[in-house]
């Protein structure tokens, strides 16, 4: 690849935060903000790419956090110097934001770096960052480097319109590059107006074989595993090489576009995605669910697919097998997904509810499972369901560890004259904390 251009005073912010970082021995929050294609992730990644060999650093998809982030950042702690690159943190959805704001408060006086990028003025960080990135267009020098860069071989005068038509727009200027360097004799008046249009109409030059293969590894949130995309074409290494590496690649164990806004493009092409979402579900069934990133790609192509008694049934599954490896994250965002389609079968009920109310509790949102608590009881006593004694308990627990003190005890007393059931009865009094005390 091409050497990273220009950014030199926001490189030496990142560097001022990894060495505050190391000093202060805390966690130093850097937010990168600016318009999608302004070269957030390349920011990002340069920076990383300096980094000195003892920093572990762990780079995340917001919409990947569920399945990153756990237990394991407490535990690693100890051992090194912990640099977290959040990228497309725009799509952050609130669980997971609270997850960030615990994770930074976990490095205690352990030296850490989190930076987040994001498109919008909306940082995902729960208090003001420590540092503030605000990337703008790309003078016109630095996106002629760039443009050279990534088609060295194209004349000045198509160089000269690549710069007019990018705007200082990083993404539009390399696109625009590498998409015109793939046309023989191509003239400044033959260029495409963005980055985007050039995508397409690269895209409608491919094979037809070619272009339904890049149009559905554009609809996985996330790297492609080889072994799916090997159940959905058989030759997919024969039809990848017919696509250029500055739009795809491939490492042997995945297929990923080499920009989130590549795959954007190329998916804005797709008239019809449902079908496509059912034929990845298929070919995901067919190879075997070996792991809990195939359940996660399972759920959200099922969810995507408008099937939704798969759906259902994907976000069950995902949750209980969450729950077996302990990835709390992922159970709270199966859990969600799931109640977002409906409540959990009878004879799954119960244990649904509790790992989900046990997740929440071991988190601190006390105030969340009691409501999560309240309507799950509801339900379980509509439906006459056996074990709601494990949910009044969490219920009273959720009340007395968010110091409602009050509503615990009635809710204790309450729910005790209700159960018929003595096994219900034992399950909500081994929950109250005062009755072991008393």
């Amino acid at each position: 690849m091409p050497p990273f251009v220009g950014r030199q005073a926001e490189r030496s912010v990142l560097a001022d935060a990894l060495g505050a970082a190391r000093v202060q021995a805390r966690a130093v929050t850097v937010a990168i903000e600016g318009p999608a294609g302004i070269g957030k992730s390349a920011l990002l990644e340069a920076f990383l790419d300096n980094l000195p060999d003892r920093a572990d650093v762990t780079r995340l998809q917001a919409r990947r956090l569920e399945r990153a982030i756990d237990g394991s950042f407490a535990e690693r702690l100890p051992d090194a110097f912990i640099v977290f690159a959040i990228d497309d943190a725009h799509w952050i959805d609130a669980q997971s934001l609270r997850t960030l704001a615990r994770l930074i408060e976990r490095s205690g006086s352990h030296p850490a770096l989190v930076i987040a990028a994001y498109d919008d003025e909306h940082t995902p960080f729960a208090a003001p960052p420590d540092r503030q990135i605000v990337l703008t267009e790309l003078s016109d020098a630095d996106t002629r480097d760039i443009a050279r860069g990534h088609a060295p071989a194209l004349s000045s005068d198509v160089i000269d319109a690549i710069v007019a038509r990018a705007h200082g727009i990083p993404f539009d200027a390399v696109t625009l590059a590498w998409t015109s360097s793939q046309r023989a004799g191509i003239t400044p008046g033959e260029l495409d107006a963005s980055g985007r249009r050039a995508i397409a109409r690269y895209l409608a030059e491919l094979t037809p074989a070619a272009r339904a293969f890049a149009q559905t590894l554009s609809l996985f949130a996330t790297p492609a595993p080889q072994r799916i995309v090997d159940a959905l074409w058989p030759d997919a290494r024969d039809i990848a090489a017919a696509i250029s590496p500055a739009l795809l690649r491939e490492d042997g164990q995945a297929f990923a576009f080499t920009h989130a806004l590549a795959a954007a493009a190329v998916s804005e092409t797709i008239a019809m995605k449902i079908p496509l979402h059912r034929r990845i579900t298929a070919a995901i069934e067919r190879s075997g669910v070996s792991s809990l990133t195939d359940r996660f790609i399972l759920a959200e192509q099922t969810l995507e697919s408008g099937d939704r008694a798969s759906a259902q049934q994907a976000t069950l599954e995902l949750a209980f097998a969450a729950e077996e490896l302990g990835a709390t994250q992922a159970v709270l965002w199966a859990s969600e997904r799931h109640l977002e389609g409906g409540e959990p079968p009878d004879e799954r009920f119960v244990a649904f509810y509790a790992h989900f109310l046990t997740v929440l509790m071991e988190r601190g949102e006390f105030a969340r499972a009691e409501a999560i608590a309240s309507h799950g009881l509801s339900e379980a006593q509509r439906r006459d369901l056996r074990g709601a004694g494990v949910l009044a308990g969490q219920l009273v627990a959720a009340q007395w560890r968010g110091d409602r003190r009050e509503a615990a005890r009635t809710s204790f007393d309450r729910y005790l004259l209700a159960f018929k059931d003595s096994s219900d009865a034992r399950a909500l009094r081994e929950a109250a904390p005062w009755v072991g005390a008393t």
